[in-house]
C-alpha cells in the first residue's frame, strides 16, 4: 500500500495505474493507521492510470480523523488472479531529511518518501503538494 495524509478538510488524490485489465473487479481500500479497513471505493477496471477522489469519509458518510492512512489497490483478472498495479499520493512537502545515508522528502503528516520514489514536484496552485 501507499501512506497518505488526511488533513481534516481537503480531499485526497489518488493516482493509480493497472497493467492489465481487471475484468474481475477493482477497488481502493482504504486503511487507518491501525490496519482497519474504513473505506472501499469502487475503481476503474481498464488498463492505464486513472485517479480517484477520497472525501476523508468512512463507509458510512461520517468524516474521518485528520491523519495518516494507507491505500491498496485490489485488482482482479479472474479467480483471484490480481492485476499488477501502482498507487502515486500527492502531499505537501514539510521537509529534506537524510536517512541512512538516504535523502528523503518528510510529507504532511511526517511521511517518509525516499527522492527515488518522487514522480514529480510541483509548485501549488492554492494549498500545496507534490506527488
Amino acid at each position: 500500500g501507499s501512506l497518505m495524509y488526511f488533513n481534516g478538510t481537503d480531499p485526497v488524490e489518488i493516482d493509480y495505474a493497472l497493467q492489465g485489465d481487471a475484468p474481475g473487479g477493482a477497488n481502493l481500500r482504504i486503511e487507518d493507521e491501525n490496519g482497519v479497513l474504513v473505506r472501499t471505493i469502487e475503481a476503474e477496471r481498464f488498463s492505464g492510470t486513472h485517479r480517484a477522489i477520497w472525501d476523508g469519509k468512512d463507509e458510512f458518510g461520517n468524516d474521518l480523523p485528520i491523519g495518516r492512512y494507507e491505500v491498496f489497490v485490489d485488482a482482479i483478472v479472474a479467480e483471484d488472479n490480481p492485476v499488477q498495479n501502482s498507487v502515486a499520493i500527492s502531499g505537501r512537502v514539510d521537509g529534506v531529511d537524510t536517512r541512512n545515508g538516504e535523502v528523503t522528502l518528510i510529507l504532511e503528516g511526517d511521511i517518509l518518501t525516499p527522492v527515488g520514489s518522487i514522480l514529480s514536484i510541483n509548485q501549488p496552485q492554492s494549498g500545496g503538494s507534490s506527488s
